[in-house]
């Protein structure tokens, strides 16, 4: 009869390569954490870079537009919107020459879906702080209420900012509110120029060139930037 096979227990070496210890496994996902970030920084870098291309392009489809309403109304920008901010908005005026108007799942900050042309809707604005009448705010002193405004008033096409990236009530914006944001800066309470978390407002200027323009810069030049007259 077969004697009775007896199990032994590994040698210490051998359990000793079967187990992590807490210091390993802290070391390890402090490694992978780190590799992680190092992964994820250069990703969102990109796609927030990608974004102010989409966005500079937006400006320039709206400068377009603004150039086509012009060769087409005697040289004349459009209004801002009637003097008790009824419609049109400057935006509808320039409707038929931009992107045809489209639903995409977009929410205005009201929080309802609205339709908007593409090219007035900023890819950095989060979903739901969205402006109905677009994410671009217009120079309120050459986009004027209830006036229009000659092309060929524009002493200085290629440092005069049309329409840029604006913000209000933690929201975007149509419109700037100039004689505000000329007087008050950066504290102005009303519509204003937003650099959206890039560090820079998007603009489009009257010659059609468009750049971002670091904030701390546009707020020191804020007269020449938006005065018509400075």
């Amino acid at each position: 009869m077969p004697a009775p096979s007896m199990k032994t227990k590994p040698p210490a070496s051998a359990r000793s390569h079967c187990a992590f210890t807490l210091t390993e496994v802290i070391v390890a996902v402090t490694i992978i954490v780190i590799l992680a970030s190092l992964v994820v920084a250069p990703v969102n870098s990109a796609i927030t870079r990608a974004k102010i291309a989409q966005s500079l392009g937006n400006l320039r489809t709206i400068g377009g537009g603004l150039a086509s309403y012009a060769s087409e109304h005697g040289g004349m920008l459009p209004q801002a919107s009637t003097a008790d901010y009824k419609t049109p908005f400057w935006s509808d005026s320039i409707a038929d020459y931009l992107p045809p108007a489209r639903t995409n799942g977009w929410i205005s900050v009201k929080g309802k879906p609205y339709t908007q042309s593409p090219a007035l809707v900023c890819p950095l604005v989060k979903n739901g702080s969205h402006a109905v009448q677009g994410d671009y705010g217009c120079n309120f002193d050459v986009i004027k209420l209830g006036a229009s405004v000659p092309m060929a008033a524009i002493q200085k096409p290629s440092s005069l900012i049309l329409v840029a990236t604006a913000e209000f009530q933690g929201g975007a914006s149509w419109y700037i509110l100039t004689s505000d944001y000329v007087a008050s800066g950066m504290s102005a309470t009303r519509p204003r120029p937003s650099d959206r978390g890039v560090g820079q407002v998007l603009s489009l200027f009257a010659d059609g060139h468009t750049e971002g323009v670091p904030l701390q810069q546009l707020n020191d030049n804020r007269r020449n930037y938006f005065l018509l007259n400075p």
